[in-house]
């Protein structure tokens, strides 16, 4: 019988939000992108896929080639959530990394994006649920 998820387990690209981004942080990643000329996404995504040494080529958006997002996706204002959407095989790396440091995806990525850009980073593992959550 065929696994009814067997879709979603072979895409090629992956995404993971990452809440709780420092402002900090946020405005390095705005800063490097801009010098760039890619989005905060491809240029988080292409920080990490160096340090995990996976191979990364920024995706065309689909309007005849042109490589980068799309110009007619309305931008979300800044908020403390990155949604980086980068290759299945960083993700991978990322979640493997975490589980032998016993630390949180999440973390992880916050990690690694804050040494970076010379930030101070935050512990890896999990947060303290805060009050009003279940």
């Amino acid at each position: 019988m065929r696994d009814v998820n067997h879709r979603t387990k072979n895409h090629r690209r992956k995404e993971l939000m990452v809440d709780g981004a420092s402002p900090e942080l946020r405005a390095a990643l705005v800063t490097a992108a801009r010098e760039n000329s890619t989005s905060v996404n491809e240029q988080a995504v292409q920080v990490l896929a160096a340090h995990y040494k996976v191979k990364y080529t920024t995706p065309e958006n689909g309007l005849r080639g042109q490589p980068g997002p799309s110009p007619h996706i309305e931008r979300k204002p800044d908020t403390e959530k990155l949604s980086i959407r980068g290759p299945a095989q960083l993700h991978r790396k990322i979640a493997v990394d975490a589980a032998k440091r016993d630390g949180t995806l999440r973390g992880v990525v916050l990690e690694q994006l804050c040494l970076h850009f010379g930030l101070e980073a935050e512990p890896i593992g999990r947060r303290p649920r805060t009050k009003g959550t279940a």
